[in-house]
């Protein structure tokens, strides 16, 4: 019979396993405990440890990334449209002893919830991915195919003193991908737009719920819950508006937003510089132009402020917009842009800085 190895109420039939395990359990140790909510916790393990390129080695080291992942997500949808204010408390500072005794305490305990909310993870994510599968499904189109279709609301002909008055219209042409967003809006009136980035994971649907920019962020097409969540359209934002702001999370499973980070490499921008977003009535493409990092505290003097551009009026705004996002710009891309191009925002949190983020800049390809 082979040797059973043990860390608290986890067992590990090999050595290898072991070992991995505690090396991983050590490296928990390491993490500074700052915040004052579970949430705020989670948030920073998260951040030190995308800092410090930390990468576990064990499945205990897995569950404790996906439980701290997952509360991370909670902690920042309540930050992701403003900023977050700590409130500062002095404690006392305990004994020695009373550290040990807790930190053994709190690894322990750590372990059990890790196994736990991995197993009801690892579930939801199976059903997130099914559920996510099937609307791609039926939003898959073939692009060499349009399909003609009447108009919507086109007025009935009528006859007035022998002349034809509100003729009917010729047939819109809709291409396939803009038919399937019109089935699925059927079953789900939020659904707003379609969104999608050749050659990567990113296509999803756009959600925008009136009056509250967080429901989708945690919630799947249906409205179940979904740690990964959905793209979200600005609530400040229509469609059809110069400015246009998307929200998503930026998951460690590669899902939602976290493609973007990708654009951090000039290369990958260069071999990726397209962003299809299709809604009822058409597709749109837009050329990427612009990559940068800002954050959400209105009170950071040095921040640009990238949410307050989101519906540009008039010439004088948009070139403020297009100045500030290539002033902030991680590298240049050369694009010439002139005013009545639409811009394309899509915005993911950036751990390398509190309440920060990274968004990827696109404006839409002339016709």
């Amino acid at each position: 019979m082979s040797a059973t190895y043990r860390i608290g109420n986890f067992s590990f039939h090999t050595r290898e396993e072991y070992q991995a395990s505690l090396r991983d359990a050590m490296r928990f140790r390491e993490l500074k405990r700052i915040g004052e909510s579970e949430e705020e916790i989670a948030y920073n393990y998260i951040r030190q440890l995308n800092q410090q390129g930390i990468h576990f080695e064990s499945q205990l080291g897995a569950d404790f990334y996906l439980r701290n992942e997952a509360l991370c997500n909670a902690w920042e949808k309540k930050a992701l449209l403003g900023p977050y204010q700590k409130k500062k408390k002095k404690l006392p500072l305990p004994g020695r002893e009373a550290v040990l005794q807790y930190l053994a305490g709190f690894f322990s305990g750590m372990l059990v919830l890790s196994a736990i909310f991995f197993l009801v993870f690892f579930r939801q994510e199976q059903g997130s991915a099914r559920a996510m599968k099937e609307l791609q499904s039926v939003n898959a189109y073939d692009d060499a195919r349009d399909v003609d279709t009447p108009a919507l609301n086109a007025p009935a002909p009528t006859e007035e003193k022998g002349e034809v008055v509100n003729p009917v219209p010729e047939k819109a042409v809709y291409t396939e991908r803009v038919l399937a967003n019109r089935k699925l809006k059927e079953e789900n009136a939020d659904l707003t737009a379609w969104l999608s980035i050749p050659d990567t994971v990113i296509d999803y649907p756009v959600m925008q719920r009136p009056g509250d920019d967080s429901w989708y962020l945690s919630r799947d097409f249906y409205g179940n819950e979904d740690v990964n969540g959905l793209l979200v359209l600005d609530d400040d934002c229509g469609i059809n508006d110069m400015g246009l702001l998307i929200h998503g999370h930026h998951m460690r499973s590669g899902a939602m937003f976290a493609a973007l980070e990708q654009y951090r490499d000039p290369l990958f921008c260069a071999t990726h510089p397209h962003i299809c977003l299709s809604d009822m009535e058409e597709e749109r493409e837009y050329s990427v132009f612009a990559v940068f990092e800002d954050h959400v505290n209105p009170d950071d003097e040095d921040a640009f402020h990238f949410y307050k551009y989101i519906n540009v009026n008039d010439i004088e705004e948009y070139e403020l917009c297009l100045e500030g996002i290539r002033e902030k710009a991680l590298y240049p891309i050369v694009c010439d842009i002139s005013y009545g191009q639409r811009i394309l925002m899509l915005s993911t949190c950036d751990y390398t800085q509190e309440n920060g983020r990274l968004i990827v800049a696109a404006v839409e390809s002339a016709h």
